[in-house]
């Protein structure tokens, strides 16, 4: 009779913490997601070079991009926002270029900001 009392308290311990780990694992995805994304947009961005920049100067290009996974076999889907623009900066030569992704998780909206600056060479 203990013996079931205790492995009846076992199991109900252990299906809270699926449920966490369930949650988390979600969380931790977006978040790789996310500055895998971001990342991608910089290199890109960066890539083209300073001159490329000129389109999206004080004037956002703006995309969602949508994740499809599974997740212990659930079908999750996740749309990311992603805003690029680039400033010009007081310094000649030099442009600053943003990266903001945001995304919905059950907690609330997050989001994430990558920032590099580009120098213009001859």
């Amino acid at each position: 009779m203990v013996a079931c009392f205790i492995l009846a308290t076992c199991l109900i311990f252990i299906a809270g913490i699926w449920g966490t780990y369930h949650v988390s694992l979600n969380k931790s995805k977006n978040v790789l997601v996310a500055t895998s994304l971001a990342r991608s947009v910089v290199e890109q961005k960066l890539t083209l070079g300073y001159n490329a920049l000129t389109p999206i100067l004080d004037n956002p290009e703006v995309q969602t991009i949508v994740s499809r996974s599974q997740i212990r076999g659930r079908l999750v889907e996740t749309p990311y926002t992603v805003e690029a623009y680039a400033t010009d900066t007081v310094e000649p030569g030099m442009r600053r270029l943003v990266v903001k992704l945001d995304w919905s998780e059950p907690q609330g909206i997050k989001k994430l900001r990558y920032e590099t600056f580009i120098f213009r060479t001859q």
